[in-house]
């Protein structure tokens, strides 16, 4: 199995370790992790993960939806907008 390099965009530190940890256990690599729309925008330029979860809500002036949105008009990169919001 190839190990795919995910950034994960999450707001609750304690969260985003969990996610990390649990992407790390599959095999796979953190790129970044990262709580606001613009610190995803900026790691995501750098990096170019296979894949991106991202957090509806999210400090910041961008929520993840549209984060999300534009990370999607550069790139077909795969984005998994999680919340925990009920």
């Amino acid at each position: 199995m190839i190990a795919a390099r995910v950034m994960i965009v999450e707001d609750e530190a304690i969260t985003a370790m969990a996610t990390g940890a649990m992407i790390k256990r599959l095999g796979h690599v953190v790129s970044a992790a990262v709580g606001t729309g613009q610190d995803a925008l900026d790691a995501f330029r750098r990096q170019r993960p296979d894949l991106v979860l991202m957090d509806i809500r999210l400090d910041g002036d961008l929520d993840g939806i549209e984060t999300a949105k534009l990370m999607r008009r550069d790139s077909d990169v795969p984005v998994v907008l999680v919340s925990a919001f009920v």
